[in-house]
């Protein structure tokens, strides 16, 4: 009964359960003389919740990514894979952390469609973007890689795409899909030599962008005309390559000169 009062205490300290479920889980091999020998159920949540409290404690709230402590729970699945794959760690000011598995990493040298996002939103405190890995396999598209860094520079992007060739050297993609980030872009035909294309939904987004900073969103909602034009914009997506400059400059010569800014 000891025993397993101790090591529930120690589970609770590297667990991320809430602490009914952690005490349903950690009961469920005992027997029922064990069980009736704990402390009150009250006094084992105390005993959990304080656990964890002192866990939190220990590793403090960090004021920069520099001094962010991985905790052990945190690189390794719940398979118990390994899955911090880079960090360069404690006290660097430009702090990438790579996260993933050698499993997902042999996905991607199998995939040759990759697909790139770099979101903000959900970003870590500390961190400026999270940018995530994509491999595409049987019509289904998951993520592989999640990168952690401190900027969204082309030497930042080349730094991750090399980090993750000296864990593995066969990676090479041929086209890649990705957001308008110029720098990402860059940076992987540069590392791969590969076909980069952008996203359509983040080119539609981009477009829209532009027309709210040359203040024309009032203009694309009442004006029909003007609205019709715009969206034609993107549409030049889906126009044969060599024939893109020409359509282009015929659209442009049929915009009204409000509408000439957005596409410039």
């Amino acid at each position: 009964m000891l025993r397993g009062y101790t090591n529930l205490k120690g589970i609770a300290r590297n667990s991320e359960l809430s602490t009914r479920n952690l005490l349903a889980t950690s009961v469920e091999g005992m027997t029922a003389e064990s069980i009736n020998k704990l402390p009150t159920l009250d006094s084992v949540k105390r005993t959990i919740r304080r656990c964890k409290r002192r866990e939190e404690e220990f590793y403090g709230n960090p004021s920069s990514c520099a001094e962010i402590i991985i905790p052990d729970r945190f690189k390794f699945t719940l398979n118990d894979e390994s899955f911090l794959l880079f960090d360069s760690g404690e006290g660097d000011d430009h702090r990438m952390i790579l996260f993933g598995t050698s499993k997902f990493l042999s996905k991607l040298k199998e995939s040759i469609n990759w697909h790139c996002d770099g979101t903000y939103k959900v970003a870590p405190e500390h961190f400026f973007q999270l940018y995530t890995i994509h491999a595409q396999r049987d019509g289904y598209i998951f993520p592989c890689v999640y990168a952690l860094f401190q900027a969204k520079t082309e030497e930042t992007y080349e730094r991750m795409l090399s980090k993750l060739l000296q864990l593995e050297s066969e990676l090479n993609p041929t086209p890649i899909m990705v957001d308008f980030d110029k720098a990402a872009i860059n940076a992987l035909e540069n590392t791969f030599l590969a076909c980069v294309y952008g996203c359509f939904f983040h080119l539609k987004q981009s477009i829209y962008r532009r027309i709210q900073a040359n203040g024309l969103a009032t203009a694309h909602q009442q004006d029909r005309d003007l609205a019709l034009k715009l969206k034609m914009l993107p549409c030049l997506a889906f126009v044969p390559e060599s024939d893109v400059i020409d359509c282009f400059n015929i659209l442009m010569h049929e915009y009204p000169q409000s509408g000439k800014t957005v596409a410039k």
